[in-house]
């Protein structure tokens, strides 16, 4: 066997143990489509995994940074090259050996050149996950908009270039899409974050709703952070519906994939709005067998217009 054919290999193993939600989404693409898309996932997986790992904020922006090295490392091995980010950290002292991660380069590099994805996308997911190492507060939805797009509507661009789509019209609707998903999260992990004292919630809205940081952190529920936490579910509905031309702008081979994604995370914001929003109380899933019958209705629908 090949490297390359080793790497994806690699990928796409390390994608059915721990993709739980991407993979479901996945088994209804074509081949060459699933095999591209678990080799992204992969290098998300390694991106999380370093931020998760770390004993310490400073430790994660090392990793983190060692990990971008690497990233354009592989890529320029390749012909490929980035442009440095005025955002980049200079976490990484001079002399720090880049990240390993030799099991997934070889796919990965095959990837983004055949599929034409701009390298600078991973610089921007890469901010993402800084971003999450230094700021713990957003003032405004403006500014945890910023956030949602690295973390969430980059993957997305990137996942359109493997889709593949029909127009540039595209991109923006895959934007709001992936603004819808990470708004869901936020939602659902209200709780979690709190814990380890993050709130996404924007601050001006907890002022307008008379709650307060402590509130949250604590977990008290009143009426103000039940209203704040419906009208955060209503802009994440909002996006839903301005995402919905994407479906039709991408490739008829890939579309019922995004439907999937579509369905299951949309699944858990109506789970969290059967709920009444006491996502102190629960965690909001969408069961298994739910997912299941989700991708069985769309790989017939695919069967049955190929």
């Amino acid at each position: 066997m090949s490297e390359t054919a080793e790497s994806f290999r690699y990928c796409r193993r390390l994608t059915r143990r721990t993709a739980r939600n991407f993979w479901f989404s996945f088994l209804t693409l074509p081949r060459a489509k699933r095999e591209a898309m678990c080799v992204v996932y992969a290098w998300m997986r390694r991106l999380d995994d370093l931020a998760d790992d770390a004993p310490s904020p400073r430790d994660a922006r090392v990793a983190l940074e060692r990990w971008r090295r690497s990233t354009h490392a592989a890529l320029a091995s390749a012909g490929m090259k980035f442009q440095i980010s005025k955002l980049q950290s200079a976490a990484v002292p001079d002399g720090t050996p880049p990240e390993t991660g030799r099991e997934l380069w070889p796919a990965f590099v095959r990837v983004v050149r055949s599929h034409n994805i701009p390298p600078a996308r991973f610089d921007e997911i890469i901010e993402g996950a800084l971003m999450d190492q230094e700021i713990s507060r957003y003032a405004t939805f403006e500014e945890l908009y910023g956030y949602c797009y690295r973390v969430a509507s980059v993957v997305g661009l990137v996942s359109l270039r493997v889709f593949g789509y029909e127009r540039s019209a595209a991109e923006k609707p895959g934007e709001w899409l992936g603004i819808a998903f990470q708004l869901t999260n936020i939602l659902r992990d209200v709780r979690e974050d709190a814990a380890r004292g993050r709130i996404y919630l924007p601050l001006d809205a907890l002022v307008r709703h008379g709650v307060s940081e402590a509130d949250v952190l604590a977990g008290r529920w009143s009426p103000g952070l039940h209203a704040l936490l419906r009208e955060f579910g209503d802009r994440a509905e909002e996006y839903y519906a301005k995402a919905q031309p994407v479906f039709g702008l991408t490739r008829p081979d890939a579309r019922p994939t995004l439907r999937i994604m579509e369905e299951i995370y949309h699944g858990i914001l109506r789970r969290i709005r059967a709920m009444d929003y006491r996502v102190f109380d629960a965690r909001a899933r969408v069961s298994t067998s739910r997912k299941l019958g989700i991708v069985l209705k769309h790989a017939l629908f695919r069967k049955s217009i190929s």
